[in-house]
């Protein structure tokens, strides 16, 4: 009976070697940040909070784009929903990134951005917050983008969705602008001015091509069907918990004036 020839066993580093060659290499990195100190926001828009900075030449995942851009600095683009390596930003490690400065790999593509990851996807939304802060994200702004008002209202009410306190409103009333913003009577951390109405009949506000002056139909083409429609005006609900409210006010088929609102209605 003839032996049997012995297998010789490969080293486990060297057998481990091999496996990983015969796997393909793969990153999920597929595209690079093109400017410096790059901020990455908690969603597409200008004014929403930062997570961090990236720096230039920093690779990223890009994940989704948004069918909607922006136009900021004289440059228009779409956002870019980012991943990025840990440790790079001061909450987790994804956000939203103005395309202006983000380069995407040859052949490289990415999904349309899907509402799960962003409210503003809907164009109502989009517009309303758009206009909320439009003029300043804080009294301190407005008074420096607008000057003084022509007058100050202030108003102490109780806040059902903070246990812990008072919201004091202060409505600022200039010649054909009102913004109303509410903050927090207690000194905290996260304590910040919310603005949620504005109302012009002048031209403040513009999004879109949208501002008064602009007709009916022009109003339609761009936030599709209203929730409300007379004669006098058209009104808008946003998709996501219908809260928001956009008004348009009518003459002759014209815009006369626009109401953006957040107050939530119990």
């Amino acid at each position: 009976m003839s032996a049997q020839p012995s297998k010789r066993l490969l080293p486990w580093h060297l057998l481990a070697a091999l496996v990983a060659l015969s796997i393909p290499a793969f990153s999920a990195e597929n595209a690079t940040i093109t400017g410096d100190k790059v901020n990455v926001r908690e969603q597409p828009a200008v004014w929403e909070r930062t997570w961090g900075t990236l720096d230039r030449g920093t690779r990223v995942d890009v994940q989704y784009v948004s069918d909607f851009t922006d136009t900021v600095d004289g440059v228009t683009a779409p956002w870019y929903c980012i991943e990025c390596g840990d440790g790079l930003l001061s909450y987790g490690n994804s956000g939203f990134v103005f395309g202006r400065y983000v380069a995407l790999d040859p052949g490289a593509t990415a999904a349309s951005l899907p509402r799960s990851h962003s409210y503003y996807v809907d164009p109502i939304e989009r517009f309303i917050q758009h206009g909320l802060h439009v003029c300043g994200v804080s009294e301190a702004a407005i008074i420096k983008n607008l000057g003084r008002p022509v007058s100050i209202k202030e108003s102490r009410s109780e806040d059902n969705y903070i246990l812990d306190g008072y919201v004091v409103n202060r409505r600022l009333t200039y010649r054909d602008i009102v913004i109303e913003i509410r903050t927090r009577a207690e000194a905290r951390p996260d304590n910040r001015d919310d603005i949620h109405l504005l109302s012009t009949t002048g031209n403040a506000y513009s999004f879109g091509g949208l501002a008064v002056g602009s007709t009916a139909a022009d109003v339609k083409r761009l936030l599709g069907a209203p929730a409300e429609e007379t004669v006098e005006s058209l009104t808008y609900r946003d998709n996501s918990m219908g809260v928001h409210t956009a008004v348009f006010g009518l003459r002759n088929g014209v815009v006369t004036g626009i109401e953006l609102d957040t107050t939530y209605n119990d």
